[in-house]
């Protein structure tokens, strides 16, 4: 009757020694650029022990040993201001890491990051991976399943928050996956559509008609006159144009020939078809008088006046 009492029994796991924690291969820590690094360490110490029969002293003579470089500096002065003899547990030295390699102030601060995360310009899938690394820090934001997804739901771009506003999700990880699924149906119908417009913006354009008027052109202060309108096709500009060539050397460039009236007569001689200016003699002085009793239009005089010699005018 006894020893089957004693088979019953299970003897109890065997505390687990340095060289045990060994086997497990803990990760070292030597100093934290980021909270997050100095956080991560801590919880992936904590998974250790987890599998393990530690006792609270030996789990922070253990973790201890991990320390190296400004880490395990910090943690000889830490123990230099103890008492003699003291010997910490594991949560008074996770206490007194977090404090010294994640402050309050730097925890609030990514508090504050993790609250005014947006999706932006970045994919579901980096917006999900940046909101799991920062929830960490959100403390009482996160502590529930339906907390984490309203503040995911608030991070996403305004238009899959109108696509996912009426659905609903048992956990947090259903709700990424919606949204993912949701963000690949609209880029892949903004890509048939970009495809459709390409496909119309290349086929031939039909010639534009505008519309003239038949009727002769009117000044603006004159009534228009009657005409017809009708659609007249834009005119063919040509290819190319003629280029005249530079004078070569020794050569006079073209000078386009003025035909001259020959209905005045001459402000020198009075003859028609004959100007003052083709004579070096002086002016008469009486074809000059006689030349204001031809009824000439005054606007032709004034021009004509530019060949009279300075001493007539």
């Amino acid at each position: 009757m006894q020893s089957n009492a004693d088979r019953g029994r299970q003897a109890p796991p065997a505390e687990t020694d340095y060289v045990g924690f060994l086997a497990i291969q803990p990760p070292l820590f030597h100093k934290a650029d980021n909270p997050l690094e100095a956080d991560a360490w801590i919880r992936t110490i904590e998974d250790k022990f987890s599998i393990l029969n530690c006792t609270e002293v030996d789990k922070a003579t253990f973790a201890a040993q991990q320390l190296r470089g400004p880490a395990k500096i910090w943690w000889v002065n830490h123990k230099a201001l103890l008492p003699a003899g003291t010997r910490l547990t594991w949560d008074e030295f996770v206490a007194a890491f977090k404090a010294h390699h994640i402050p309050t102030s730097l925890m609030r601060r990514k508090m504050t990051e993790f609250l005014a995360l947006k999706q932006g310009t970045h994919t579901v899938l980096q917006y999900a991976q940046t909101f799991n690394q920062l929830a960490q820090y959100g403390g009482f934001h996160v502590d529930t399943d339906e907390k984490k997804q309203d503040c995911f739901r608030r991070g996403l771009n305004t238009k899959l928050q109108d696509k996912l506003a009426l659905t609903t999700c048992d956990n947090f990880t259903k709700l990424v996956n919606k949204a993912i699924t949701q963000e690949d149906a609209t880029l892949a119908h903004k890509a048939d559509k970009k495809r459709k417009a390409s496909v119309g913006s290349s086929s031939n354009v039909p010639e534009r008609y505008k519309l003239v008027q038949t009727g002769t052109q009117q000044a603006p202060n004159r009534p228009p006159q009657q005409g017809r309108w009708i659609a007249r096709p834009p005119q063919q500009q040509p290819q190319w144009a003629p280029r005249l060539l530079p004078p070569q050397l020794g050569q006079r460039p073209l000078v386009p020939q003025v035909t001259r009236p020959n209905n005045y007569p001459c402000y020198n001689c009075g003859k028609l078809g004959r100007f003052a200016c083709d004579y070096r003699m002086p002016p008469q002085q009486d074809n000059y008088k006689l030349l204001h009793q031809v009824k000439v239009p005054a606007r032709k005089i004034r021009r004509r006046r530019s060949y009279l010699p300075r001493s007539v005018v």
